[in-house]
């Protein structure tokens, strides 16, 4: 074993493993930045040893942990910043012998076996105390974090009060429990996250299916998160006031996930979205996949929705209308001739990447991607959150740009702000080299006004100018 005593203080920068017990006594204060890890014994920090209350004890990094029945006892009488903290089937115990006078840090309680079932839960002070059937004595401040796991077990809170946390993180097969936390995640890590029923009574929602039944508070922002799918059983909605949903599938194509939610983020844990379908029903909004896909959504048109994943992308030649603010992740559309309409007066965010490029004309057609307002003459708004973007052979209207954008072939249609869209000479008409003829211009648009024009590498046919209007013209390779 590794036994350390100091009459003034102790910090531990690395890494430190035993076969059997830690034990780490000072006089003053503990500080731990490291990982500490016995395999078959307890783990004992003790600041404030000679009980002159005198003794923080922060654990400022790493992990602390006891394998096999091994348990870990922290004391000190001040401050005491946890984190992360590991039993396999022991218990872990904080401040039975020395308690602080507050807990601070995000306290994140494991146990990789068998459950945590809480009997009793107090409170000293601005320190919550919970206590369990495996002799846990945990401690937290009820205002902030709180995080649990059981990895291979569930979660039950058998006392008939809610559970108080600022943040409150639970992890495990299975969940019993009600909070009035504000900010709740919920990560089911076996199996998918099946809900087979939601009610909502005096602002409370209660969600129940198999190994788990949770109650929290309609205002609360919650995450739901499976390695699996989340999905419902018939017409069971989702209520929060925001919903944050990572998983690999989302209901299912036929049967969408109906959210209703301020706020709405669907993040994919691989492969792409990819929106086959974005249809406006009333005040409600489907979005759905291919059969084989991520699944589908129905949710409100006035929720702000972001998508994540590794691509989002649209499919297919038909029109494609988006509704209610969007934020997107990685976004590319790269589809000939296709049109993208945007509900007017909302904001379209585009993070990480944005490859939106169409194909350059063939004559008689041309085939650039048109961005368009639903309402005609009303702008949309395009909020530009990334410098990995490509917006190319594109013809846009109605677009107001939160910051000045470059779009290098493309035609400016109209009622646009801060695009940088210049008209570009491909000298497509078979017979007239006019500078007049549309077809000769990429986007079959001629030049209409001052705007600047550019000549380059997209064609070497000649240009005859039939018009007189000043311009600027741009000759690049």
């Amino acid at each position: 074993g590794i036994h350390l005593f100091s009459y003034g203080d102790i910090s531990a920068r690395g890494t430190l493993e035993a076969e059997k017990n830690i034990t780490v006594f000072a006089d003053n204060h503990i500080e731990i930045n490291a990982n500490l890890k016995t395999r078959n014994g307890d783990i004992k920090l003790f600041a404030d040893y000679n009980g002159d209350g005198q003794g923080t004890f922060r654990q400022t990094g790493g992990m602390i942990e006891a394998e096999g029945e091994g348990d870990i006892h922290i004391d000190g009488s001040q401050t005491m910043e946890l984190r992360k903290l590991i039993t396999e089937r022991g218990s872990i115990k904080i401040g039975e012998n020395r308690a602080p006078s507050e807990i601070t840090g995000s306290p994140y309680y494991i146990h990789r076996e068998g459950n945590f079932e809480i009997i009793e839960k107090s409170q000293s002070g601005t320190t919550g105390i919970i206590k369990t059937t495996r002799g846990d004595t945990l401690r937290y401040n009820p205002k902030e974090t709180l995080a649990l796991e059981a990895q291979n077990g569930k979660i039950t809170d058998a006392t008939a009060t809610p559970l108080e946390a600022g943040r409150l993180s639970l992890t495990a097969a299975g969940f019993y429990v009600s909070t009035e936390a504000p900010n709740l995640e919920l990560y089911r890590n076996k199996g998918d996250f099946y809900i087979i029923d939601s009610t909502l009574h005096d602002e409370l929602v209660t969600i129940e299916g198999d190994n788990f039944e949770v109650t929290y508070l309609a205002s609360s922002n919650v995450t739901l998160k499976s390695d699996g799918s989340i999905d419902t059983r018939e017409a069971v909605i989702l209520t929060a006031r925001s919903f944050k949903l990572t998983a690999d599938r989302f209901g299912t194509p036929t049967k969408a996930l109906i959210i209703d939610a301020d706020s709405i983020h669907i993040k994919r844990i691989s492969g792409e979205i990819q929106i086959i379908e974005s249809l406006g029903i009333g005040t409600s909004t489907l979005m759905r996949g291919p059969p084989d896909g991520w699944g589908a959504i129905s949710y409100n048109k006035a929720s702000h929705l972001t998508l994540e994943a590794q691509k989002v992308t649209l499919t297919g030649s038909d029109p494609t209308c988006f509704y209610g603010d969007i934020t997107f992740h990685n976004f590319e559309c790269t589809i000939p001739d296709k049109e993208i309409y945007f509900e007017a007066g909302r904001t379209y965010t585009f993070k990480d990447s944005l490859n939106i490029t169409g194909s350059p004309d063939i004559y008689p057609e041309e085939y650039l991607i048109k961005l368009r307002s639903r309402t005609s003459g009303q702008p949309w708004y395009l909020d530009l959150q990334t410098d990995n973007y490509t917006l190319n052979l594109l013809n846009i209207s109605d677009c107001h740009a939160s910051i000045p954008v470059i779009v290098p072939i493309g035609v400016d249609a109209g009622n646009n702000i801060n695009l940088d869209i210049d008209p570009v000479w491909d000298g497509g008409h078979p017979t007239s080299p006019n500078w007049s003829e549309g077809t000769n211009w990429v986007g079959d648009s001629a030049p209409s006004g001052s705007e600047a024009v550019t000549f380059n590498n997209t064609s070497v046919e000649n240009c005859t100018i039939n018009s007189v209007f000043y311009c600027f013209i741009n000759f690049r390779p």
